[in-house]
């Protein structure tokens, strides 16, 4: 039984991955067999699970979004965590000029705007293969 929302997210994900398994086993077994009427069935069921569980993943992005809602602490908007992950995502190396912690906060602020740009537009999108 989930108890966290971690948890109800992937007990839920799970279901919806199963199911489309599920109809997707129906909508080619519907085309081994000629059923036409199956086959519209199982693809229209496809499609609702499919946009179900993007909005779902939608819905529980905005859940995780609002409990990680800090108050900024930078002129870029980033949490506290944010900051953390800027900072530690830029190695310095030698062959290459030192960022400051500005600078790499800058550089995941606008990472973080393509991402979200991209998202918008359906460019990216992001799978359950992806989220685990």
């Amino acid at each position: 039984m989930p108890n966290d929302l971690a948890d109800v997210y992937r007990v839920a994900m799970s279901g919806y991955q199963a199911a489309i398994i599920q109809e997707q086993g129906a909508f080619q077994q519907a085309q081994l067999s000629g059923d036409q009427n199956e086959m519209v069935r199982a693809s229209q069921s496809l499609a609702a699970l499919r946009s179900q569980a993007n909005e779902y993943q939608a819905m529980a992005r905005e859940q995780a979004s609002s409990l990680n809602s800090v108050a900024p602490r930078n002129k870029f908007g980033l949490s506290e965590r944010e900051v953390e992950v800027a900072h530690a995502s830029v190695v310095d190396r030698k062959d290459m000029p030192s960022m400051t912690d500005e600078q790499k906060e800058e550089s995941y602020f606008r990472a973080k705007q393509r991402l979200q740009r991209m998202r918008a537009t359906g460019e990216y999108r992001q799978t359950t293969e992806q989220t685990g």
